[in-house]
C-alpha cells in the first residue's frame, strides 16, 4: 500500500480516533512497563556478566515459558538501551497524560482503564468505592480530559 496515494474518507472522525488511541494507551500502560523492566534486568545481567560473545543460553525466569530455555544475543549496554528509549518515551508520555487528571480520574484511570484495560468494572467498585456507572463515565471524561488539556497525543 502506498498511503501517500490514500485519501482519508469523509466519514473519518479524528477526535474519535484521538479518544481511541488515548485510551488503548492507557490500556497498554503495563505491557509497555513490562518490556521496559524486562530490559532493565538484562542491562543488569550484563553489567554483573564478564563479557562473552555469541549466543547465551539460560534457564527461564519464567516457568510457563513453552520450550524450557530462553535464547539470548549478546547484546551491548547501548543496545538495550535504545530498545528501552521507546517503551521510556510511551511510559512518560503516558505519566504526563495521567498528571492532567484530578485525582478521582486518576485512581479511575490507574485501575480500570489501564490494570484491568476496561473490563471488570465490579472488580474496580470494589477497590476504589466508585460505583459502575461512574468508573464508566469517568472512564469517556478521563479521555476526554487528556485529549483536550494535552497537546502532543501523537
Amino acid at each position: 500500500m502506498d498511503w501517500r496515494n490514500e485519501i482519508v474518507p469523509k466519514e473519518y472522525d479524528k477526535e474519535e480516533q484521538m479518544k481511541e488511541h488515548i485510551k488503548e494507551e492507557l490500556k497498554c500502560f503495563y505491557l509497555y512497563l513490562s518490556l521496559y523492566q524486562e530490559l532493565e534486568k538484562e542491562k543488569i545481567r550484563i553489567k554483573n556478566k564478564p563479557n562473552s560473545s555469541g549466543s547465551v543460553i539460560k534457564a527461564p525466569d519464567n516457568p510457563q515459558a513453552k520450550d524450557g530455555i530462553q535464547h539470548y544475543r549478546a547484546l551491548s549496554l547501548g543496545e538495550i538501551e535504545a530498545m528501552q528509549k521507546p517503551y521510556a518515551q510511551k511510559l512518560d508520555g503516558i505519566s504526563r497524560w495521567l498528571d492532567v487528571l484530578t485525582y478521582p480520574q486518576y485512581k479511575i484511570a490507574l485501575s480500570y482503564i489501564m490494570k484491568y484495560r476496561c473490563d471488570n468494572a465490579e472488580k474496580v467498585k470494589e477497590e476504589t468505592g466508585y460505583e459502575k456507572d461512574t468508573i464508566y463515565k469517568y472512564t469517556n471524561n478521563i479521555i476526554t480530559r487528556i485529549l483536550s488539556k494535552i497537546n502532543k497525543i501523537l
